[in-house]
């Protein structure tokens, strides 16, 4: 069976000279006195003498101490911000030489050819946005056009559409008839383009891309 000690550690002030010190005590009632105030522990002149005297040794060492600490601490901080410093000026150097190099790259360029460049930038740009909004508006117009097969003007009876409604009774008919105009000038432009061979917009069922074998390239690539 193992042996359990029934010391135990605490650190804290001794009740004579106040320094903090570690004590190995076996109840909250034994004395904290730390041992180089034992020997002078009693009320007769001569270990009165030797207290004040123990105490203004130790304190003078305790002091000394104090302040060999804090010197390395001083000298600590001071080696750390000089260290922080040397790396502030290396990355001050390092950010010149940066911009030096950048600035000695930027003159060595045309300026007209970076412009040039910009501008082909820029360039770009507006031609991809211009392309969507092209593809955007075939495919809208693509669906309206599936949509006027369906609801147009009656081949042989006046005033009907071609689901035998009343022209002015079938919605979509007459919503389409706003429409129109525009939807079948489209629709030429887009049989052109198909015929020369160029990108077109027309639904996969038309006519003419079941006739000549092209679909819509908005849709399948160029």
């Amino acid at each position: 069976m193992a042996y359990k000690s029934q010391y135990h550690s605490i650190r804290t002030e001794c009740l004579c000279c106040h320094v903090i010190t570690d004590f190995l005590l076996a109840t909250s009632a034994d004395q904290r006195v730390c041992k180089g105030c034992v020997r002078h522990q009693g009320s007769s002149a001569v270990r009165m003498l030797q207290r004040d005297s123990d105490h203004i040794n130790l304190w003078r060492s305790e002091l000394q101490l104090e302040q060999e600490a804090r010197t390395a601490e001083r000298r600590q901080a001071k080696a750390s911000a000089e260290s922080r410093e040397a790396e502030l000026l290396r990355m001050r150097q390092e950010l010149s030489d940066m911009r030096g190099a950048l600035k000695a790259d930027l003159d060595a360029r045309p300026v007209a050819s970076v412009e040039k460049w910009y501008q082909g930038l820029e360039i770009q740009t507006a031609l991809q946005e211009k392309e969507q909004a092209y593809r955007s508006r075939d495919n809208a117009l693509s669906i309206i056009w599936n949509l006027d097969k369906l609801h147009h003007d009656h081949p042989s009876k006046d005033h009907y559409c071609s689901c035998d409604k009343r022209t002015s009774q079938c919605e979509e008919w007459k919503v389409l008839e706003r429409t129109r105009a525009f939807l079948y000038k489209w629709e030429d432009q887009q049989v052109q383009r198909l015929k020369k061979d160029l990108p077109h917009g027309l639904p996969d069922d038309h006519p003419e891309v079941l006739k000549l074998g092209r679909r819509d390239s908005w849709r399948y690539g160029r």
